[in-house]
């Protein structure tokens, strides 16, 4: 999803990624990772990244945490199938 909102206001999914996190008081802080200058040009180019209400809603959707009504969901075994070991 990062990726779809970052083409439409041409911006990297990075800044856009970052740019989004920034818009969470619950995140105290965002660690970028850079190893390189044009890493670290390119994150803090997230500063100027506006996220719409529309981007930031749909991102929020993407990031969502996965549940299942069922613990483990399709990986869950109910029975040990006989003559198992």
């Amino acid at each position: 999803m990062a990726a779809e909102v970052a083409e439409e206001i041409h911006a990297r999914p990075a800044q856009v990624a970052l740019a989004w996190l920034w818009h969470h008081a619950e995140v105290a802080s965002a660690i970028a990772g850079a190893r390189l200058v044009g890493q670290l040009q390119e994150n803090l180019g997230a500063l100027t990244v506006t996220l719409s209400d529309d981007a930031r809603r749909r991102l929020d959707a993407a990031s969502e945490p996965f549940t299942s009504r069922e613990p483990l969901g399709e990986y869950r075994i109910d029975e040990v199938k006989e003559g198992a070991s």
